[in-house]
This record gives C-alpha cells, sequence and structure tokens, in this order.
C-alpha cells in the first residue's frame, strides 16, 4: 500500500510542487511522472511474484518449481528496476541537473533493488535443488 501511496499520490503531488518551484523543468513533469510509474512497475509485479511464493509457503510447498519461477521472475523483475534506475541517474547526470540527493537515491534504490535481485536469483538455486532432492525422496518412498 505504501509503494501505491508513493508512485501515485506522493509523486504526482511532489512533481506539482517541483513544477511551480522549478518553472525552467515544467515541460519535465509528464515525463517524470511516466518515469516514476514505469519504474514502480516491475517493483509491484515482483511483490506479487513474492505473495505468490508467501501462498506456495502457507500451503506447505516451500520446495516447488512454482516457487523457483517465482524467484526466477523476481530476479529479473528486480534487475529490470535497478537498470531503470540507474538509467534515470546517468540522465539526470547527463543532461546536468543540479539534484544530487536525487541522483543518490537513485542509486541507492538501483542498489537494493540489485542486492534483492541477487538473493532471490540465490534462493531461486537452492530451492531448485531442494525441489529435486524431494522429487527423488518421493519417488523412493
Amino acid at each position: 500500500m505504501l509503494g501505491i501511496f508513493v508512485a501515485f499520490v506522493l509523486a504526482p503531488h511532489l512533481g506539482v510542487r517541483m513544477r511551480a518551484a522549478y518553472p525552467s523543468d515544467r515541460d519535465l513533469f509528464w515525463p517524470l511522472l511516466a518515469y516514476v510509474w514505469a519504474t514502480a512497475a516491475p517493483g509491484f509485479w515482483a511483490l506479487c511474484e513474492y505473495f505468490r511464493v508467501c501462498e506456495e509457503i502457507r500451503r506447505d510447498n516451500s520446495f516447488s518449481r512454482e516457487n523457483v519461477k517465482s524467484l526466477r521472475a523476481i530476479f529479473r523483475l528486480l534487475l529490470t528496476m535497478s537498470a531503470m534506475l540507474l538509467v534515470g541517474a546517468a540522465g539526470l547526470v547527463a543532461f546536468r541537473q543540479r539534484h544530487p540527493t536525487v541522483i543518490l537515491l537513485l542509486l541507492m534504490g538501483a542498489a537494493a533493488s540489485a542486492l534483492v535481485a541477487v538473493l532471490a536469483n540465490a534462493l531461486s538455486q537452492l530451492i531448485r535443488r531442494a525441489a529435486e532432492l524431494k522429487d527423488e525422496n518421493d519417488l523412493t518412498i
């Protein structure tokens, strides 16, 4: 819920305030708002995949191929989000925008999403191996 609030309420509100404070950058309001929404989309999709994993765990099906697929999807989605954040930071630097705090926040967000992506990938490999062992055990009993 917090992510939806930030993406669809707080970001437009801050954009309107910045448009009033910086009239020279007035024409960047909609492109930057579209960038925020496009960058948030992989994060929301990854969150949906996370809830699928939680549902499988609730069903006592932790070591399943479905969880491996969901964790791989989370890995790809968060790497996409990280790349989009890096492109945004590079764009601000390329256009000589003097907002070091925003650039720093974009870089920190990119690093955090890349870290979670790597952890999701490692966890997917671990669960894949556990699912294979579980399948072998099911066949021998």
